[in-house]
């Protein structure tokens, strides 16, 4: 459906696992504090293309505000590009997906965006992937 319409986006996001830096298997590091990395992912379906938001733990957390402020910014780069409708596929991540932050971040998109106008989250049926 979204290869057939330009207007239509499909895209799928996900956050990765804690990336710890600095990264060495030396014993002198072990004991040591490390800087907690988080790294989010939205991959846009039809151009095959991704965009990685990454930040630290001293920026932000990786809650539910962090997620829909990244998805948001994709959100107003697609109405900006014309498209009319998203499709997004996610996790059921409760922390991050599936909580009142994710539909009320696209309700106020909706209402302010000159293009789009349906936004659409499927999520994966858990422990089937």
């Amino acid at each position: 459906m979204a290869s057939e319409n330009p207007k239509i986006c499909a895209a799928v996001f996900d956050l990765q696992q804690v990336i710890y830096t600095p990264k060495s298997h030396h014993s002198s590091i072990f004991y040591k504090r490390r800087l907690a990395n988080y790294n989010f992912t939205i991959f846009d379906l039809q151009p095959q293309e991704g965009r990685c938001f990454l930040w630290h733990e001293g920026i932000a957390r990786r809650g539910a505000n962090e997620i829909s402020t990244c998805i948001y910014k994709f959100l107003q780069e697609k109405d900006s590009g014309g498209t009319e409708e998203v499709i997004l596929f996610c996790d059921g991540c409760v922390g991050q997906n599936t909580n009142s932050v994710l539909p009320s971040m696209i309700l106020y998109t909706l209402e302010h965006a000159k293009n789009l106008k349906k936004v659409t989250v499927n999520y994966f049926e858990t422990n089937h992937g």
